[in-house]
């Protein structure tokens, strides 16, 4: 992806001034919009090497879920019962006993507590 792209780039980046022929050519071979495109232009100038030229985003989307369906419905119901204030908002655990929070209860015993860091990205993410 980013050889690819470093050679559509590299032309630009060593012009002065870029002129919309250039610009429009450089999008539909590339299938970019134009405000990435003059991003990628300018972290190029900036840094001269193909690896600059890589998607910066890292990690999973918010959308993203790596539990399954029943594992989070059971976050969820945690969530609303032990992690919200009464205003709402959340209040996640500082300590990394999210195992015994789904232990009490009534919720079904899961063979393993989830991963803090995704019971913490789901109670931020939470609508």
């Amino acid at each position: 992806m980013a050889v690819e792209r470093e050679m559509v780039i590299r032309p630009l980046a060593e012009q002065e001034r870029l002129s919309t022929a250039a610009i429009q050519d450089a999008i539909a071979r590339l299938g970019l919009s134009r405000s990435v495109l003059y991003d990628l232009v300018r972290r190029y100038r900036r840094r001269p090497q193909t690896s600059s030229l890589l998607p910066w985003k890292r990690g999973r989307g918010l959308s993203v879920h790596v539990l399954a369906q029943e594992r989070e419905e059971l976050l969820q119901a945690c969530i609303r019962e032990f992690y919200l204030t009464p205003s709402g908002l959340p209040s996640p655990p500082s300590d990394g006993r999210s195992g015994g929070v789904l232990r009490k209860g009534n919720f079904p015993r899961p063979t393993t507590a989830p991963y803090n860091g995704a019971l913490r990205g789901s109670i931020w993410a939470w609508p």
